[in-house]
């Protein structure tokens, strides 16, 4: 884990209208051990609502108003760097990797127990028809987090594909997925567009425009 200190945003005053940066005072303090059973989070993002304000005054709300001299109450997305509570695993459940090389090192680096590595490419090779002249040097990872490595083929599940289809398709309508593409302009271009997924020239999935739309 980077960093020793923790930030943390006070409430000094109580804003009488509009909130001033003077309100608040942030404040550096040791990072404190965890006891059993809980987790040590690294926020990421915060969210900032409405709500905050209200729970500023010292008045009648749905949540006790936010003490002075206390850390300023939000919403947040972080990070498990540690943990002693069974729920809270640290390090990734899935890591799916086309990669290999060093991405597949640092993947392996950062595994929960029991976690599942799905190896479906190996793209730092660069394909040449021969063995990699090395493996990944830190897979003893997957004995010490008890995970497990396994490939996988996409033909293995072709009696699935209409539902893959549907299922993709409605996620995308409901922009829960993001699809990101690197396009290069005619048939011409197909040989150079194969060398650049070796060359890391491309964002996504790389396509070749053959014709108009």
């Amino acid at each position: 884990m980077t960093g020793s200190v923790n930030r943390q945003w006070v409430l000094r005053h109580r804003p009488d209208a509009t909130v001033r940066d003077e309100d608040f005072e942030l404040r550096s303090a040791p990072i404190p051990s965890i006891a059993s059973g809980e987790a040590l989070i690294r926020v990421r993002w915060l969210g900032i609502d409405a709500t905050q304000r209200g729970w500023l005054n010292d008045a009648d709300n749905y949540m006790d108003a936010v003490p002075l001299g206390a850390v300023m109450r939000g919403s947040g997305v972080g990070q498990v760097v540690a943990s002693e509570h069974p729920g809270y695993p640290v390090g990734s459940w899935v890591f799916f990797d086309g990669v290999g090389g060093p991405i597949l090192e640092h993947g392996l680096a950062h595994l929960a127990h029991h976690a599942r590595v799905v190896l479906t490419g190996a793209v730092a090779t660069g394909y040449q028809g021969t063995d990699p002249s090395t493996g990944p040097r830190n897979y003893p990872r997957l004995a010490l987090t008890r995970s497990r490595l396994e490939g996988f083929i996409f033909l293995d599940y072709v009696d699935r594909f209409p539902e893959a289809f549907t299922t993709l398709l409605d996620w995308h309508t409901r922009g829960h997925l993001t699809l990101a593409e690197t396009i290069t302009p005619g048939l011409e271009s197909a040989p150079s567009a194969l060398r650049s997924l070796f060359e890391g020239h491309n964002l996504g999935k790389q396509l070749v425009q053959v014709a108009g739309r």
